[in-house]
């Protein structure tokens, strides 16, 4: 297997790449998760129907939300085909390093200390849309850097975590939301039942500032936020922008704006 396979891919379709050819037919993907750790709750989250691919592809966004691509899940794809052991290992490898990675706590030299007065940022953004959320998380960089904000985002999860009670926290401690908008993240029943409405009430109260992003073409104006200012103005979807750069730029300084409101506020 070639040495770049997983890094010229995203370690999300290297790892369906990888579930597609062990479990080609839904009924043995589903056989496999149904086993796991949490299996059930990620199985009632898979779509019924669709192309095997799409199958797969849901099944390890949910796997990942629920941090559950740990060691013993790739041991266990090793019991289930010890043939395949080399492209798993090399595979696991790339996710566990990422894993640890994110879901280490920043350390001082990292960055900067912060502050009471700090604003937490958090970001909900469908994994579909994970490209997008680079893009805004390079952008902001400089104001982690200074200290003007905290980032937070769901891939802070470490593996083994209880993912929705993290995420829960984490939205009660935002003081500013930032939403990655896409017919994705539109459709995510736990987007809308479970983060939204508490978002919308800390929001109502005074307490959180909603930033929704449009950043692929979606429904929006019939949608829970249609009531909120949302960017680029007019909710122009950044997909669509022929330079990017100068709409995150504005972005950055929007988000910047609101911390220094909060910081006032405070």
């Amino acid at each position: 297997m070639d040495k770049g396979y997983v890094t010229k891919m995203r370690k999300e379709v290297a790892l369906m790449e990888l579930l597609l050819e062990l479990f080609p037919t839904p009924e043995r993907l589903r056989r496999f998760l149904h086993f796991l750790p949490l299996g059930t709750s990620v199985l009632l989250n898979l779509p019924e129907e669709g192309s095997m691919r799409h199958i797969a592809f849901e099944a390890v966004d949910e796997l990942r939300r629920r941090g559950l691509i740990d060691v013993e899940f790739f041991d266990r794809l090793i019991e289930e085909r010890p043939d395949y052991d080399a492209r798993i290992k090399q595979i696991q490898s790339e996710w566990l390093i990422d894993i640890n990675t994110w879901g280490e706590s920043p350390r001082p030299e990292q960055e900067p200390q912060t502050h009471a007065d700090t604003p937490a940022v958090f970001v909900s953004y469908s994994r579909r849309d994970s490209d997008f959320f680079e893009e805004l998380a390079t952008h902001l960089k400089v104001l982690q850097r200074k200290g003007s904000i905290r980032l937070w985002h769901e891939g802070r999860i470490r593996a083994g975590h209880e993912w929705e009670q993290v995420i829960q926290l984490q939205i009660k401690q935002a003081n500013i939301v930032i939403l990655l908008v896409s017919a994705d993240l539109l459709s995510s029943d736990f987007m809308w039942e479970q983060e939204f409405k508490e978002v919308l009430k800390r929001h109502q109260r005074g307490e959180t500032v909603i930033i929704p992003i449009i950043v692929r073409p979606c429904a929006w104006s019939d949608s829970p936020i249609a009531s909120l200012e949302v960017l680029p103005p007019s909710g122009k979807p950044v997909s669509l922008s022929p330079d990017t750069d100068r709409v995150w730029v504005d972005v950055a300084k929007h988000i910047n704006k609101a911390a220094r409101r909060w910081r006032d506020v405070k």
